[in-house]
């Protein structure tokens, strides 16, 4: 079944390997400039602005220019690399429960949802994100294991089926933990909320503490010792080294949080949608965990129980952009993945006792390979996605390549959508759709387009490529608002002529460009 589950994930790579999605180049563009030694800039000789939430693909990509390595490919690499250890590590995870076949189950859940496979080979960081932050999870626990905080002791070693903690018997809590922090600290590189997790493992440990104390006060030193030892161990690998990040890059950009968290708070919209579509594609596994055994709960199960919460709070009010396919909600589907096994196999085996467990397993995976099985169905789905969005990457680069050969490095060039088109040109681009734009989200304009509409217009850039739904007649696109206040602005019909068009032929997604006379 391992087999058939890694060929099934070899097939569904293949297929959507040629998606790569816009924003992974704002990543590259800043790894660019930093591997050519121009500092962690959007723009070389602009104000700093941290239009990026994920540090340690910027390092990546930057490693990738230094070593003379395709940093495209390299970040797709990365991306299947870390869904093939993820799952390895939901394997893992779900084995504290189950038996070894039924550890498989979360496996078959994730990797048969299809966002699982376009995000892992996107260029972005999400696959890397979810392998850090599950690395870290199956550490605390193992940590927990070895020094016996908060667990629930394991099954009779008769049991076949019974977990095995061998790992965890071998060696002192403290090398897990020092692990652990360590990829706590990664985590935190990785995603603006990474730090999640390392609050979700310092919070358990204390809440045990605090359980240990209020039961015992008497023998509180001897009780609360490895306790205070682990947290004290991953205060050492993750708390200190992420404050100092935290302080260098609080200096480096002059802002508590990236930009990007300043673009996308108070996102229009109902603050539901994201847990809506969320809730569409996870809803049966939301239930299954809903009735995890209570026997079986301890500090492991309610560390992924935390996990899934606290995305829960994260999303609500989310921005929807480049949020499909469950992109900013791998982590919790993970989580539900393994939670929503063991709680399924637990209830087959109480319901069919005389069932053998590795029978019940076999089929649960059965059942689940048979509701996903419609594999030429998904292999047609991400191959064709993949090329359509491939069609318009590959206008893009056209767009940006034509432009480069225009503008020199100090001409200012403005375009949304600023992800593969100004990966492909060293001039100035200004960013309309914010990521990228520090005077967007300063308090001077406060995020008012017509303000920045303005600026635009006062900047006098070169060229400025405007979004139109139609390749005939300029209808500009709507996104934040910006092209329709700039066509609207008799200063840009006075300043600037038509020169080219790039279009697909078809679709809603044309670029006018415009030069200043």
């Amino acid at each position: 079944m391992a087999a058939w589950l890694l060929y099934r994930l070899y097939i569904l790579i293949g297929n959507a390997w040629t998606f790569t999605t816009d924003d992974a180049y704002i990543t590259l563009r800043y790894a660019r400039n930093m591997a050519a030694g121009k500092g962690l800039m959007w723009n070389p000789g602009d104000f700093p602005v941290e239009g990026y939430s994920n540090f340690l693909y910027v390092l990546i990509g930057a490693a990738s220019y230094k070593s003379g390595l395709d940093p495209v490919f390299v970040v797709k690499l990365v991306g299947v690399a870390s869904l093939v250890l993820t799952c390895m590590l939901t394997f893992a995870i779900a084995r504290r429960w189950v038996g070894p076949l039924g550890a498989l189950l979360p496996t078959a859940l994730l990797t048969g949802y299809r966002g699982t496979t376009l995000w892992a080979v996107s260029g972005m960081e999400t696959a890397l994100y979810l392998c850090l932050g599950l690395t870290a999870i199956w550490l605390f626990m193992v940590g927990c294991e070895s020094a016996q905080i908060g667990i629930r002791p394991p099954r009779a070693e008769s049991d076949p089926d019974a977990p095995r903690w061998t790992l965890a018997q071998r060696h002192d809590s403290s090398v897990f933990f020092a692990l652990c922090g360590g990829a706590l600290f990664l985590a935190a590189l990785t995603r603006l909320e990474g730090p999640i997790f390392g609050i979700i493992v310092l919070g358990s440990l204390v809440a045990v503490g605090a359980t240990r104390l209020l039961k015992n006060r008497a023998g509180a030193t001897e009780n609360l010792k490895p306790i205070v030892q682990a947290i004290t161990v991953l205060t050492g690998t993750f708390v200190l080294p992420y404050t100092v990040y935290f302080a260098w890059r609080w200096q480096y950009f002059g802002r508590f949080l990236p930009n990007t968290y300043y673009c996308k708070a108070n996102a229009p919209g109902s603050p539901w949608t994201l847990l809506g579509w969320y809730w569409d594609d996870a809803f049966l596994l939301v239930l299954l965990a809903l009735v995890f055994p209570w026997r079986k709960i301890d500090i492991r199960a309610t560390a992924l129980f935390a996990l899934v919460l606290a995305y829960a709070v994260l999303l609500y009010g989310a921005d929807t952009i480049v949020a499909y396919e469950m992109r900013l909600a791998m982590v919790a589907f993970a989580a539900l993945s393994i939670l929503a096994s063991v709680s399924a196999l637990s209830w087959v085996k109480h319901a069919w006792g005389a069932i053998p467990t590795r029978a019940a397993a076999l089929l649960f995976l059965f059942t689940v390979l048979i509701w996903q099985g419609e594999l030429p169905n998904e292999n047609k789905y991400l191959k064709d996605y993949s090329a359509k969005y491939a069609k318009r990457m590959a206008l893009r680069a056209e767009l940006g390549k034509w432009v480069d050969a225009r503008l020199g490095p100090e001409d200012w060039f403005v375009i949304g959508d600023a992800g593969i088109a100004p990966f492909h040109t060293d001039a100035q681009i200004a960013d309309p759709f914010c990521l990228n734009s520090w005077r967007y989200t300063s308090d001077e304009m406060d995020k008012d387009m017509s303000i920045y509409v303005n600026w635009v217009i006062t900047l006098k850039p070169k060229m400025i490529a405007v979004h139109s739904k139609s390749n005939r007649t300029l209808k500009p696109r709507r996104e934040y608002g910006f092209y329709p206040k700039l066509v609207a602005d008799p200063r840009f019909e006075a300043n600037y002529k038509l020169t080219k068009k790039f279009s697909p032929g078809s679709g809603e997604f044309h670029y006018w460009i415009y030069t200043r006379q």
